[in-house]
């Protein structure tokens, strides 16, 4: 019996290897081409912890058979820097009195629709916005006006002394053009050019760029929103009721849901080459704000983070989750900034007002930041 019992935990330790081997692949993997390894980026982090278990299991057991996942884990060593974070004194204050904060912040348009059911909503934000008082600060999904009465969210933004330049890029909510929703930033600094990357499937999809004068400095910065899941009401009903339903029913409201993760996959991987081949065209160093709506082990993530620093790496907490919703609590939001410029007190901000955490940093000039 123990050593049926043993056999049958080396299957599966095998299994577990192997995915997370596989999931090694994905942050190069192009989605568009092979989307398979993609669904293993989502679920890198217990792929690590469950290789770990078995590293313990067969410690304990005092077997060779832990070399198994342990020389995997090693081998992914580089990878968890992005992953996990234990700077548990994180989101204090800056080290550099010159440091600039930066926020993002995916709003969720300011709760529009009610869907957290609080009237206030729209004022806790607000006031959480005024509070944290950020010299840059990126919104995605910002609604801001509709056509019949002013909506005084930009009205409140100016409030803040820090904002007083704004660059906002908008998407028509509906065909009779009553909602205007988008993506805006807003700065301290005077915005001297501002302009958008295209994706061939625009949607409800934006990547806006601003180039900002700071003091002696220049720096370019990208606000973007990638493509979302894009789930309907059904599917969140068919969630909501899983275990409810016959093997027949759960089998196609999963194939259905996981064909629309797999697009999502597939357009993202466009969306951050298009964005990647215009940040190497830029003449400044750059800073990239947004929802990714994808993990830091994807390749959306390792293409327009490639030869960037992530903010989270100078201040984040564990695994530092930004999305608050059914699926997997996972960072998908990001501050990401070129080598010259130096992050400090990365936060997230534990308040539940969208579907998303907001995040802050302090960022610091080193040198000369002009090419």
């Amino acid at each position: 019996m123990k050593n049926l019992t043993t056999r049958l935990v080396l299957y599966i330790n095998y299994f577990f290897a192997f995915l997370l081997g596989l999931a090694y692949l994905n942050p190069f993997i192009d989605a568009s081409i092979f989307w398979v390894t993609a669904f293993l980026g989502i679920v890198f982090p217990y792929l690590v912890i469950a290789n770990f278990l078995f590293v313990v299991f067969w410690g304990l057991v005092k077997s060779n058979k832990i070399f198994i996942s342990l020389l995997l884990l090693i081998a992914g060593y580089s990878y968890y820097p992005s992953m996990i974070q234990f700077n548990l004194a994180g989101g204090g204050k800056p080290s550099v009195k010159s440091s600039i904060k930066v926020m993002s912040y995916n709003v969720r348009l300011f709760d529009l629709y009610g869907w957290r059911k609080e009237k206030e909503t729209k004022n806790d934000i607000m006031n959480l916005v005024l509070e944290e008082n950020a010299d840059i600060v990126c919104f995605q999904e910002f609604f801001y006006s509709d056509d019949k009465s002013y909506y005084k969210t930009l009205e409140t933004i100016k409030e803040i002394p820090k904002t007083k330049y704004e660059h906002i890029q908008d998407i028509e909510w509906d065909t009779r053009k009553k909602h205007h929703w988008g993506i805006a930033t807003f700065s301290k600094y005077p915005i001297f050019n501002k302009g958008q990357v295209r994706f061939d499937n625009q949607g409800n999809d934006l990547c806006i760029y601003s180039d900002i004068v700071i003091e002696t400095d220049t720096i370019r910065v990208y606000n973007l929103h990638l493509a979302s899941v894009g789930l309907k009401r059904e599917d969140y009903a068919f969630l909501d009721k899983l275990n409810d339903t016959d093997n027949q029913e759960q089998i196609k409201g999963l194939t259905t849901i996981s064909l629309r993760i797999k697009d999502a996959f597939a357009r993202r991987s466009g969306q951050a080459k298009k964005i990647k081949e215009h940040m190497d065209k830029c003449n400044y160093h750059t800073l990239v704000c947004g929802d990714f709506n994808d993990t830091p082990f994807s390749y959306v993530f390792n293409t327009i983070a490639n030869d960037m620093m992530d903010s989270f790496e100078n201040g984040g907490q564990l695994m530092g989750p930004t999305y608050i919703g059914k699926f997997p609590s996972v960072r998908i939001d990001f501050i990401l900034h070129s080598n010259q410029i130096k992050s400090d007190n990365y936060n997230r901000i534990n308040k539940e007002y969208s579907d998303h955490y907001p995040i802050t940093t302090y960022l610091s000039f080193q040198k000369e930041t002009n090419l």
